[in-house]
């Protein structure tokens, strides 16, 4: 597999990998979701955490919205007929819902992933988290808040809002 080809992949599986939230814990749905996506231990891992999460959310009387994601930038940093290993940098941005209120964010994450290639395609087979930072936020007190109102300085010129930014620019 090529390079251009390994990244577009690579960023198809990581952006599936973000539907588990979708299954709201349905164990089958999840797992069959994820398989998809992750092998061997990683897929175990991802598998866990992910239940726990939802079952937090679910305690707290909450739930996750993905409202859009998007790769900002993916490198390949070592590439051999097994597999591959990437830095991925990413956006994601949605709707947080718990103890009876709910939050729009987006936030910014960096991590290196190792990429097998299996019978079924590529899966992803281990993940190290390198920065992860919330860039919209409501502030504290507001009462009509949305991500489109929100403009972060840190993001490329041509970015005019969040939405803008995780939609792939104005």
């Amino acid at each position: 597999m090529d390079e251009a080809s390994l990244l577009d992949e690579v960023s198809r599986l990581h952006r599936k990998s973000y539907d588990a939230w979708a299954t709201e814990g349905e164990p089958e749905a999840l797992y069959d979701v994820l398989s998809g996506v992750w092998t061997g231990t990683a897929l175990t891992e991802q598998y866990v955490n992910q239940r726990v999460a939802l079952a937090r959310l679910h305690a707290a009387k909450g739930g996750l919205s993905l409202r859009g994601h998007r790769v900002e930038e993916a490198r390949v940093t070592g590439l051999d007929a097994h597999g591959a290993t990437l830095r991925l940098t990413w956006l994601v941005g949605g709707l947080v819902t718990h103890e009876g209120h709910s939050h729009e964010r987006i936030s910014r994450y960096e991590a290196v992933y190792d990429v097998v290639f299996t019978a079924d395609g590529p899966r992803l087979a281990g993940v190290w988290p390198k920065d992860q930072r919330r860039l919209a936020a409501p502030p504290p007190d507001a009462e009509g808040w949305f991500l489109d109102d929100v403009v972060d300085p840190t993001m490329a010129p041509s970015a005019t809002s969040g939405l803008d930014a995780l939609r792939g620019g104005p």
